[in-house]
């Protein structure tokens, strides 16, 4: 992640956004916060995954759907699937699905969002539907 002070100034301000509102709500305050401070779309995706990963769900949220408004088409789609892994974990199985559909129709060939996206409709019983994205992940690995 680059450097940048202004991160650490987003991050306190996301931070204590989350703690009086909701979420979508605070997507809107970091686009503006990045847009006037040059904070990279990048840097938002690596804050996303990060904090996805140090279980600070909301605020991955946030920053993942912050950062589809900041990246081309290829990350954007990263930044849809690990929002989509957020609302997995939220247990909201729509939007899940909803965030693979837009990261495979940004990226069609993302093999990760092939396989968990597999994953969610396996978990949900739609095993033809699943079946048809764990042989698309499977071709894709393939070719690597």
């Amino acid at each position: 992640m680059s450097e940048n002070k202004n991160i650490d100034e987003l991050q306190k301000k996301i931070k204590s956004c989350i703690r009086s509102k909701d979420p979508d709500t605070c997507v809107n305050e970091a686009i503006q916060f990045v847009s006037k401070n040059g904070i990279d779309g990048i840097d938002l995706l690596e804050l996303s995954i990060l904090e996805r990963i140090n279980e600070n769900y909301e605020t991955a949220y946030v920053y993942a759907l912050a950062a589809t408004q900041c990246l081309d088409e290829n990350e954007k789609a990263q930044s849809y699937h690990n929002a989509a892994l957020i609302e997995v974990t939220f247990g909201d199985q729509n939007k899940a699905e909803d965030y693979f559909r837009k990261a495979l129709e940004l990226s069609p060939e993302y093999l990760r969002a092939h396989y968990n996206y597999a994953n969610l409709l396996d978990n949900q019983g739609r095993t033809d539907e699943a079946k048809k994205h764990y042989e698309e992940a499977k071709s894709l690995e393939a070719k690597i």
